[in-house]
């Protein structure tokens, strides 16, 4: 299974749009780039396999592997705090403006019934660009 994420960066944040066979799942939220930062945000452009987690604190979510210089990147409902996403990927209903997110849990809650029923019979990938051939800060070089 393939999924595409195409997503837009400003000062404020980045948001996006998840695809699957050019359908729209929901819409993501990721927090801006930081330079230097010990968790650089968003993920670089690329694709990436991705698997089932749980934790106490987010409950079922996904995590996106193989992200060159990064660990325990995950997809996950976006808390009360913004600040909680820390390098992730929260699904989200609906953007009304630039960093605005509406009904995230509602939304992993339908990723996770088309992605873990999935994952059961083969492998599901995160394709991530971004939209109108915008820079990425995050680029390095290191993937493909």
């Amino acid at each position: 299974m393939e999924l595409l994420l195409t997503r837009s960066m400003d000062a404020w944040g980045c948001n996006g749009e998840l695809l699957h066979e050019e359908q729209r799942l929901c819409y993501t939220l990721e927090l801006p780039f930081q330079p230097g930062g010990k968790r650089l945000t968003p993920v670089a452009e690329g694709r990436y396999p991705l698997a089932r987690r749980y934790s106490p604190r987010f409950g079922h979510h996904l995590q996106v592997k193989s992200v060159p210089g990064r660990s325990l990147l995950c997809i996950h409902a976006l808390q009360q705090d913004p600040l909680a996403l820390a390098g992730g990927i929260a699904p989200v209903a609906a953007l009304s403006e630039a960093g605005s997110r509406t009904q995230s849990s509602q939304a992993m809650e339908g990723l996770n019934q088309l992605v873990y029923p999935a994952l059961e019979k083969e492998p599901v990938f995160l394709t991530i660009k971004n939209k109108n051939h915008e820079p990425d800060p995050t680029h390095t070089g290191a993937h493909a």
